[in-house]
């Protein structure tokens, strides 16, 4: 994969990814570049950069839990800045399965609508495809 410099990037405009729900892709970000932030701001949610600011929550969860799909192995490679439907931006993390992006979700280990938490001990790292295969099953 080639990954764009800060000043090519600009030059772009953002695309439309199929691959997950038409959101538009801003930017490719490294997951060193990430992680490093979220380690020098242990207690913050939103990076400010210069252009713009960055939900970090689920990024925030990747680092605490893994990179890696429980179920099937797929690895998360980088990280997308993506627009939302709201307008809002945040980091969603890919990883390839067959040179194709997939998403990399966050999962609820007891699902919510069987009583599961919404804190850290009850996530999981979980490829998009995997993640719908287990819908809300708890297993």
């Amino acid at each position: 994969m080639n990954i764009k410099n800060d000043e090519e990037m600009k030059k772009e405009k953002p695309k439309i990814i199929p691959t997950h729900n038409g959101l538009e892709r801003i930017k490719i970000l490294s997951i060193e570049e990430v992680f490093k932030w979220i380690e020098e701001n242990p207690r913050r949610i939103y990076w400010e950069r210069s252009d713009y600011t960055i939900n970090c929550k689920r990024a925030k969860v990747f680092h605490k839990k893994g990179l890696v799909c429980v179920n099937c192995g797929v690895e998360g490679k980088f990280f997308a800045l993506e627009k939302d439907r709201g307008g809002g931006l945040h980091l969603d993390l890919y990883g390839y399965i067959d040179d194709e992006e997939v998403l990399i979700t966050i999962d609820h280990i007891v699902p919510k609508s069987k009583g599961g938490v919404n804190k850290l001990i009850n996530f999981q790292t979980m490829c998009k495809i995997c993640n719908e295969m287990k819908a809300d099953s708890d297993e």
